[in-house]
């Protein structure tokens, strides 16, 4: 006789001690049934290699690869079961790993991302999807400003811009867009697509702003305050966007203090995200934006984990929120 199948457990992945900072994790949630548990992807540095073990109970499993590990999902296992992931660099040697044991999702713990010195596991392809939830509370109402009334003088500049379909009013618009490991692939592409779509289509005299998060926040060379959309400045950044790779976890709150603190607040924040936020909701939002009249998008890819802190993220400052259920279908033109 076949043993039940677990229900209703999760696991919350743990940094061991002295994780090598040139192994890094993102950790990203994913449903099994009535399970919540997680995928990973680990990446390490450029050209070298990787050997992955995962050792939960009695299973073990081995996975090789250059530069990136990925794995689709953690099995469930029952209730107090320990297991471990590990990754090893073949060039260097250099060794991190995470741990975790199986318990009761009632009270569910939060992960604990890698910093620097950790693996980047990282979710991908359909497994990682989880369906949108309605939110379980109500929303914050906000009044809808008019144009003049948030750009003032500047209203005679403002300009229509769309990102990912999601159309926009204004004439500064800040991009804070995920790098985490687990946009590796179509994710990737179709922000990149959307993100130089959308730059292409501004005309010179909108500004703008772009901050990649995870663990690290990175920035184009040369931006220390709002960029005009002259053509050489758009070329400029679109080349250094083709050359970032995705990697680490799903950190946002300092690339919102970053865009803040420029000279003038945005109008426009598109925010884009694949992952289970840290650190980050409405009410952090509130804190940052202050008296400001920014409006902030939200776009969950593929992933709905963080749905409902999206939908109110936008809806605290008026803003729209949009699920992306597959990254590989361009749809928004």
């Amino acid at each position: 006789m076949q043993s039940a199948q677990p229900e209703r457990l999760t696991m919350a992945p743990q940094a061991s001690p002295g994780n090598a900072p040139s192994i890094e994790f993102d950790w990203e949630p994913v449903w099994l049934g009535t399970n919540r548990s997680y995928a990973c992807t680990v990446t390490t540095e450029d050209g070298q290699g990787l050997s992955v073990s995962l050792a939960q109970g009695l299973y073990r499993r081995s996975f090789d690869g250059l530069e990136v590990v990925k794995i689709a999902a953690i099995p469930v296992a029952a209730s107090g079961t320990q297991g471990t992931l590990t990754a090893c660099n073949t060039v260097s040697g250099a060794s991190a790993a995470f741990s975790w044991h199986w318990q009761s999702r009632a009270t569910p713990p939060l992960p604990t991302q890698g910093k620097p010195g950790g693996l980047l596991s990282r979710f991908f392809g359909r497994t990682k999807s989880a369906p949108a939830v309605a939110a379980s509370r109500a929303m914050p109402s906000t009044r809808v400003t008019t144009v003049a009334e948030r750009l003032g003088e500047r209203a005679a500049l403002a300009v229509s811009l769309k990102f990912f379909g999601q159309e926009a009013v204004g004439q500064r618009f800040a991009f804070i867009l995920d790098r985490s490991g687990s946009m590796q692939g179509p994710r990737w592409r179709a922000c990149r697509q959307q993100f130089e779509r959308a730059l292409r289509a501004m005309p010179e005299h909108a500004d703008f702003a772009v901050v990649l998060f995870s663990h690290v926040d990175i920035e184009p060379p040369g931006q220390s305050d709002w960029m005009r959309a002259e053509r050489s400045r758009v070329e400029s950044v679109m080349t250094w966007i083709g050359h970032v790779r995705p990697r680490g976890g799903t950190q946002p709150l300092t690339a919102f203090r970053r865009v803040f603190a420029l000279a003038s607040p945005p109008d426009i924040i598109y925010f884009l995200t694949d992952g289970d936020l840290e650190g980050f909701d409405a009410s952090a939002l509130a804190r940052i934006r202050g008296t400001a009249t920014t409006v902030v998008n939200t776009i969950a890819l593929e992933n709905g984990e963080s749905a409902d802190a999206l939908r109110e993220i936008a809806a605290a400052s008026g803003g729209q929120f949009m699920l992306v259920p597959d990254a590989s279908v361009d749809t928004h033109e």
